[in-house]
């Protein structure tokens, strides 16, 4: 992959590969696969260690992650890429985006007990 048209330094790209090597070597994480893009473009892609610590099998670009109990880490992403484009979230209350109302509440934030 040609990182230069994307204004990719090669060294500091250097320093990604160093980093990720130096994460496995003190067996903090078993591989890792790192991708950059700009502009729409994958600029830089790779595995990096094992995908298997049995097998010592190495890690593929393209193998596939189990990313459990990341909902939060990924929705905060979200936002802050639409927050980044400019399409910012403006607070909305609940009854306007869910209209079902709970059953004899007086308000649609008010639910009795039983």
């Amino acid at each position: 992959m040609d990182w230069r048209p994307a204004a990719f330094d090669a060294e500091r790209l250097a320093r990604v590969d160093a980093w990720v090597q130096r994460l496995i070597a003190d067996r903090k994480i078993p591989g890792a696969v790192v991708m950059l893009t700009r502009d729409g473009r994958t600029v830089y892609h790779k595995a990096f260690g094992s995908r298997d610590l049995g097998t010592h099998a190495p890690l593929q670009p393209n193998d596939i992650f189990r990313i459990a109990s990341q909902t939060k880490a990924i929705t905060t992403l979200a936002v802050m890429m639409l927050w980044e484009e400019g399409r910012s979230l403006q607070a909305r209350r609940s009854d306007r985006e869910l209209p079902a109302r709970v059953q004899g509440a007086d308000s649609p934030h008010q639910v009795q007990s039983g």
